[in-house]
């Protein structure tokens, strides 16, 4: 049972029937979840997971995105087609959705359908280093130099500038 007080303090946003709710909300209002379009259908799961992330306080992924005020907009939370509308269907089944603005939330003109690789640059725990003016995450620096990814990290938590880590001969033992 929900306490109250966790209810008016914010802590807890419903009692559990808010996942019921959008639950049976996005499942009777457009037939995607049945559709014979595996591309439709990876849209819609994709559009309950981040509701779900974003939204149950019990889902195991909830601190790193409702908790720390990440949401999913009303206008997709309510009908899953306008979801699609707005950044339409995922190119492949490999693509997944990404946040361009990983501090804000599910919403038109910040999300966009991605490959692992470039959801994986954009996480918000990536290391950036800017070299010569241009600004990659530390494993894109890496490829580029040709430097194993452990060999520089290493160097760099020992002091390293960045541009002696990646430019440094690296020994093989």
């Amino acid at each position: 049972e929900t306490i109250s007080s966790s209810l008016r303090s914010g802590s807890t946003q419903s009692c559990g029937c808010l996942a019921l709710e959008v639950s049976s909300r996005v499942h009777t209002t457009h037939g995607l979840v049945k559709s014979d379009n595996p591309l439709e259908r990876k849209a819609y799961n994709t559009l309950v997971g981040a509701i779900k992330r974003c939204h149950s306080p019990s889902h195991a992924a909830y601190g790193r995105y409702g908790g720390r005020g990440v949401t999913v907009c009303d206008e997709w939370r309510k009908d899953v087609t306008k979801f699609i509308t707005d950044v339409g269907l995922p190119p492949t089944m490999k693509h997944t959705i990404d946040r361009i603005n990983n501090d804000l939330g599910y919403f038109k003109g910040n999300c966009r359908w991605v490959t692992s690789d470039v959801q994986t640059r954009n996480k918000s725990d990536n290391i950036r280093f800017t070299v010569g003016g241009v600004t990659k995450v530390l494993s894109e620096w890496c490829r580029e130099y040709g430097h194993p990814y452990s060999t520089v990290y290493n160097r760099l938590k020992r002091g390293m500038a960045i541009e002696q880590a990646l430019t440094k001969e690296v020994k093989i033992r």
